[in-house]
């Protein structure tokens, strides 16, 4: 088993058991991300960001999250109403949730979400 696998496997251990923080969860997709890129792992990267969300209101994990689906998704580079759609409902999700951070909502990624949600579209 690499090593690799041995660090999934104690992160997946973890979560299971603890409430990861976000920097956990970015370090996680980060690490995954770094290994490969292939649309087969895009899905799984994007998983752990899911999790990750879904126990945070973190802004940054979210703009993270945001960043690699803009990146590495396939379906995010055709521009097709579907593709369009999904991104949409990405984005809305995310300003929502990082809306709704008190401390960092307002001065640090509603900018830049926005920034990202309109230049997706621009």
């Amino acid at each position: 088993m690499g090593e690799l696998e041995k660090l999934r496997q104690a992160r997946e251990a973890m979560s299971e058991l603890f409430l990861l923080a976000p920097y956990m969860w970015q370090e996680w997709a980060k690490d995954e991300a770094s290994f490969t890129t292939r649309s087969e792992a895009v899905d799984a990267i994007k998983k752990i960001y899911e999790r990750g969300v879904f126990n945070f209101v973190s802004v940054s994990l979210w703009c993270d999250y945001l960043n690699f689906v803009q990146e590495y998704d396939p379906m995010m580079h055709d521009r097709s109403p579907t593709a369009i759609s999904k991104a949409r409902n990405l984005f809305e999700h995310a300003l929502g949730a990082a809306g709704l951070h008190v401390a960092q909502g307002i001065k640090l990624c509603i900018q830049d979400i926005r920034a990202s949600y309109i230049s997706y579209y621009i």
